[in-house]
């Protein structure tokens, strides 16, 4: 089960630099310059390279995202209990499984989500 530990550190520290990447972006391209004000400046072509650069952002989280799902497996896997108590154990991480798809759909398209105005 080190690896499994080693994986998590893995995971997290990932996790952080990427989000930390992207957050500093944020702020040095969305921060206002001299002379500007906060709404100025989200009519500003800086503004679209943020949205530019959150679409590999996407891609990263939803990378991740598949990655926290499929880590726990491994570990259930090797526990040392009945397999009904592990398919029990697993089926909880597939109902968490079933919300990534559903983000997706809704990022690409928000039309065909319930309640949307669009």
């Amino acid at each position: 089960m080190k690896w499994l530990r080693l994986g998590i550190y893995v995971g997290m520290a990932f996790t952080i630099v990427a989000y930390a990447g992207f957050m500093i972006a944020q702020l040095v391209l969305l921060t206002p310059r001299r002379g500007e004000n906060w709404f100025e400046q989200y009519q500003d072509p800086r503004e679209y390279e943020v949205n530019k650069a959150s679409i590999p952002l996407s891609s990263i989280s939803l990378g991740i995202d598949i990655y926290i799902f499929i880590f726990p497996m491994a570990g259930i896997a090797q526990l040392q209990l009945s397999n009904r108590k592990k398919l029990g154990a697993m089926a909880i991480f597939l109902a968490g499984f079933w919300y990534v798809p559903f983000v997706t759909i809704n990022y690409l398209n928000p039309s065909l989500t319930c309640g949307s105005n669009a």
